[in-house]
């Protein structure tokens, strides 16, 4: 059982996870969170600054969200009030900011800013530094992302640990376990995601033809550019449903005990020679309409992970991760070990507005030349999308 937790957030380079027995809680941004798993079957989420999820339900700043059975119980909370746990966080907060500002006298930062140099320090090799980021495979089915639990069953060989960078073939069959997700990229701008606790087929998986049925739980099809007009068949479904992508958009199909279920939030597709457009739902035959409304924790992690239009008409697209990386190491900043010490400094590249969540800056940073970071235009959508987990915005 996993007790009291709190955590600190400075800055957002990945999605944080927590899992308790009963619920799961996303953190993407900056802030103060804190998880309660003391009582079996009951797991608190307190948000003193900033945005989390827990069980697909978002949860604000100044609130707690109460996780227990299926249901979830928001609720304003009153900041004077802490604990001792509250009370040790914020003076490990201050502690960290004090290391922060002593670092610079110390070894290799002394006399740095006054010099006006950039400080040299090591740093091992990451995965944009190992590949070139503008080459993309044409052959469908690449694994671009992979969590532990994730399994590939080829031909005769049985169920293996799925790896990145692996290319899928026709037959193969991959399935999830609890708490683990897994993205292919189908095309370069199409992105199949699918859900813990799920399986699905790769019925074909050729530039001829693509055919992809989900066996059970969950999957959701991003494709942020296709013309069916160019002759390929991309078939995405159940064994007992499937339909033809008709154009770009997002699609989900979940197999419950209900039944087989895709859902076309965005976009069009054709099923039974019909063509069915956003927003709607098939089941059991019949078409409804839907609720573009996410649902639950799988929505909230494929919407991290970049739907939408995710670069330049003038360039092949690149997932959403992907082209956050190149350039957020250096708008954020890293943990330096001083040789000789136990502990980590949080050290930022070069900013004056890297604060604690607690408040105070951080006075030492690599570089000490400001540097101009480059804006985005978010409603442009030029670049690549972000996506807002406060608003959400319909694919184009």
């Amino acid at each position: 059982m996993l007790p009291n937790f709190s955590y600190s957030l400075k800055h957002a380079q990945e999605l944080i996870r927590v899992i308790t027995p009963n619920a799961t809680v996303f953190i993407t941004e900056p802030g103060i969170f804190r998880v309660n798993a003391t009582t079996p079957g009951r797991t608190e989420l307190v948000v003193r600054n900033g945005e989390a999820v827990i069980n697909g339900q978002r949860v604000k700043k100044k609130r707690s969200a109460v996780a227990s059975g299926s249901a979830i119980t928001v609720s304003e909370i009153d900041l004077k009030i802490q604990d001792s746990l509250d009370l040790w966080a914020r003076e490990r907060a201050a502690q960290s900011i004090l290391a922060n500002h002593m670092l610079k006298n110390e070894p290799p930062w002394t006399n740095k800013g006054m010099e006006g140099k950039e400080t040299k320090v090591d740093l091992p090799d990451d995965e944009e530094s190992r590949s070139s980021g503008g080459v993309i495979s044409v052959k469908p089915g690449g694994v671009s992302f992979a969590e532990e639990g994730v399994e590939l069953n080829r031909a005769a060989e049985g169920w293996q640990q799925l790896t990145e960078g692996l290319q899928l073939e026709t037959g193969d069959k991959l399935r999830t376990s609890e708490h683990s997700f897994v993205e292919i990229t189908v095309l370069p701008e199409m992105h199949l995601r699918v859900d813990e606790d799920s399986e699905l087929l790769f019925d074909r998986l050729t530039n001829e033809s693509i055919s992809m049925k989900l066996l059970r739980g969950s999957a959701i099809l991003d494709v942020a550019r296709f013309d069916s007009s160019q002759g390929l068949p991309l078939a995405f479904g159940s064994l007992a449903t499937s339909v033809l992508i008709a154009r770009e958009g997002n699609y989900r199909v979940d197999i419950t005990p209900k039944g087989d279920e895709i859902t076309v939030r965005e976009g069009k597709v054709i099923f039974n020679q019909q063509l069915v457009g956003g927003c709607h739902r098939i089941n059991s035959g019949k078409v409804s309409e839907c609720d573009k409304k996410r649902i639950d924790n799988f929505d909230f992690w494929s919407e991290y992970r970049g739907e939408g239009i995710l670069a330049e008409n003038t360039r092949p697209a690149l997932p959403h991760l992907t082209a956050l990386r190149r350039d957020r190491f250096k708008n954020t900043g890293f943990w330096y070990q001083n040789p000789g010490q136990t502990t980590y400094v949080f050290v930022p590249f070069t900013s004056p507005h890297f604060r604690s969540p607690y408040g105070g800056n951080y006075s030492t940073v690599l570089s000490p030349r400001p540097t101009t970071l480059k804006r985005v235009d978010l409603d442009a959508g030029t670049l690549f999308r972000l996506p807002r987990s406060h608003d959400p915005r319909p694919l184009r």
